[in-house]
């Protein structure tokens, strides 16, 4: 069953801006797609399980007017109320998901493209039986078990001979979710029976990042520090960041972590290390909301007079949580602290200065 997705489209010349209509300038885009991504991998859990595939979304000139289109296969037809939510979550997608509103494939036409236009016409959709048989996936039995928190069944999955290794659309492997979830004897077992450390899901993220990620009360036990030093063992790099550059310290340093993060520390973690966060990068200590967590970095090296891309030390942006509960002890803690780096720093330079041929 083939069900596809189309709505109106718009091209805007680079310099102008202004709407382009111009047959001869909008046949070139006409197939011109994004297909380093697709619509599927961001459906709901309902639309999910049916087993949808494809999605990419791509452009189509139809009686001289452009429009977009993406198209899925499915193991059956949608009932109506399913693909009314299929249309919802692929205009998603258009306008705000990986089409980001404007389709910028088109740059080297001195065009730009809006997959999502507002007011221009209906989306439309329509299923056609096409006699290709489509396969319902039977999912992946292991990642189910974990995130449903069925440890005896992952543990019977394990010992059939399960991959270990096998990423689901997020690319996570068990041993990612068994260390967000907080299944830590389960992560330990995975790695002793082979499971790669080093796999990265699609946020960059290893899992050693998603076991400092973990919000569950085992963390507040001495085992997280098992599972750190067998990831650490087994050749994950403790700095090692995800793709906007935040790092496992960072993550532990934000969830109050404590035990993990003088795991981490101890293990040679940058307690200076910044992120990649776009026009606003931060430090290790502006993720620290903990006065426990902030004065063992401070005690090993953080500099709270570290400044952002906008220019704001660890100490401002206490300063403007003051407000909140706890944030006033913080900026103080701080500003004491950055003062005593600023004696120091001026203490030693009067000495170098006294020292004889100077």
């Amino acid at each position: 069953m083939k069900i596809i997705i189309t709505g109106p489209a718009e091209a805007f010349d680079d310099d102008t801006e202004e709407p382009v209509d111009d047959p001869r300038r909008l046949a070139p885009l006409d197939g011109l797609d994004f297909s380093t991504d697709k619509c599927s991998n961001y459906l709901g859990k309902e639309l999910d399980e049916i087993g949808l595939r494809g999605g990419v979304i791509r452009l189509a000139v139809e009686k001289k007017k452009l429009r977009v289109v993406t198209e899925f296969e499915s193991p059956r037809k949608l009932t109506p109320a399913e693909l009314a939510k299929l249309v919802d979550d692929t205009r998603g997608q258009w306008s705000d998901g990986i089409g980001e509103g404007e389709f910028r494939h088109a740059q080297k036409y001195k065009l730009q493209i809006d997959v999502s236009p507002f007011g221009l016409g209906p989306t439309t959709a329509k299923q056609i039986a096409d006699g290709k048989k489509v396969a319902t996936p039977r999912g992946m039995p292991l990642h189910k078990a974990l995130e449903e928190k069925k440890v005896k069944l992952a543990r019977e999955l394990l010992a059939s001979g399960v991959k270990l290794d096998v990423r689901d659309k997020y690319g996570q492997t068990p041993l990612h979710i068994a260390c967000s979830e907080g299944l830590l004897d389960l992560a330990e077992e995975f790695i002793q029976a082979g499971a790669d450390v080093r796999i990265k899901n699609k946020s960059g993220a290893t899992a050693l990042e998603s076991l400092c990620v973990c919000q569950e009360k085992c963390m507040r036990t001495p085992q997280p520090l098992a599972v750190l030093k067998l990831l650490l063992k087994k050749g994950v790099a403790v700095d090692d960041g995800d793709k906007q550059g935040v790092t496992p310290l960072m993550w532990a340093v934000n969830r109050g972590h404590l035990e993990l993060v003088k795991g981490l520390i101890k293990a040679g973690a940058n307690v200076n290390a910044q992120d990649r966060e776009k026009g606003n990068e931060n430090r290790v200590l502006m993720y620290a909301s903990d006065l426990e967590i902030i004065k063992l970095l401070l005690k090993h090296g953080a500099d709270p007079r570290l400044k952002n891309a906008y220019g704001n030390t660890a100490w401002d942006s206490a300063l403007l949580n003051s407000h909140q509960r706890g944030y006033r002890q913080r900026a103080e803690l701080l500003q004491k602290h950055g003062e005593k780096l600023d004696k120091k720093e001026k203490d030693d330079e009067v000495g170098r200065a006294r020292l004889p041929g100077r």
